[in-house]
């Protein structure tokens, strides 16, 4: 993972370029509703995985 590399003191200019391997949307219901963000229906049902502690009984 880059962001270990950087942590562990590689500088940045000297990591590869790399193109990630899997991408997910993944949508924090319950930070968007502190700051105020919607989410249109159609974005809601591409996201990979929804994060939202009201619909967990």
């Amino acid at each position: 993972m880059l962001a270990d590399k950087v942590l562990r003191g590689v500088p940045p200019a000297r990591l590869p370029i790399e193109r990630p391997r899997l991408h997910q949307l993944i949508l924090n219901l319950d930070t968007a509703r502190e700051v105020g963000v919607t989410f249109t229906p159609d974005v809601l049902n591409r996201a990979d995985q929804l994060i939202d502690s009201r619909s967990q009984g």
